[in-house]
This record gives C-alpha cells, sequence and structure tokens, in this order.
C-alpha cells in the first residue's frame, strides 16, 4: 500500500480529504483487493476521526438497521421494572435533558399505586 500512497498521491488525497471517506471507494486496485472490515483498518489508520461514521455503515451493511439505531425509551415500562432497590439510571449524552419527561411522567400520576 505504501507504494500505492506514492504513486497514486491525488486518488488518496481525495479519499483523505473526503467528509465521508467511508462511502468513497478506495484508489486503484484497493477497492477489489479489500474487505469491508479492511476497509475499515484504512479509515482507522488515515481518517481516526471519521471512525464513528464508517464502524456505523459497515453495521448497517453486515447486521441491518436494528443494530445502528437506538431503541426507543419508555419511562411508563422502565418504571414498571423499578422499586426501592432497583432504581433508575439515566445515562445522559452530551445534549439530553430527560427534565421534561420526568415532569409529565409524575404528573400523569400512572405510576402510583
Amino acid at each position: 500500500m505504501e507504494r500505492s500512497f506514492t504513486e497514486d498521491a491525488s486518488s488518496w488525497s481525495h479519499f483523505y480529504a473526503s467528509q465521508e471517506p467511508y462511502y468513497e471507494d478506495l484508489p486503484a486496485e484497493w477497492a477489489e483487493k479489500l474487505s469491508n472490515f479492511q476497509m475499515l483498518l484504512v479509515v482507522r489508520v488515515l481518517r481516526p476521526d471519521k471512525l464513528v461514521g464508517a464502524v456505523s455503515g459497515f453495521l448497517l451493511e453486515a447486521m441491518g438497521q436494528r443494530y445502528v439505531e437506538p431503541p426507543g425509551f419508555d419511562l411508563t415500562s422502565a418504571y414498571g421494572d423499578s422499586d426501592a432497590l432497583t432504581p433508575l439510571i439515566f445515562m445522559l449524552s452530551a445534549g439530553s435533558d430527560p427534565m421534561a419527561a420526568l415532569l409529565k411522567f409524575s404528573e400523569e400520576g400512572k405510576h402510583v399505586v
């Protein structure tokens, strides 16, 4: 692959500069030589900042949409599974705020026995 970098630098430069390199074809014969997983390794080496998108695309193709999208969250069901010894713990991602859903849930009062 090293020789390919030096002999076809413009093609590799296009791959490197792409906003979505995991959707680009690899230069020269590498598109046919490498498996999808090996393509992930190339993205990891050349564009580690784009690895999450590459892995998502790989999983989508290999396993299907179910393994890429997060499941929906049902607070009523989760609350039903909890008790004084099994509390609800929220692991929040940046920018998420469950407070409105919690307040609405508490106002509905369906959870009170």
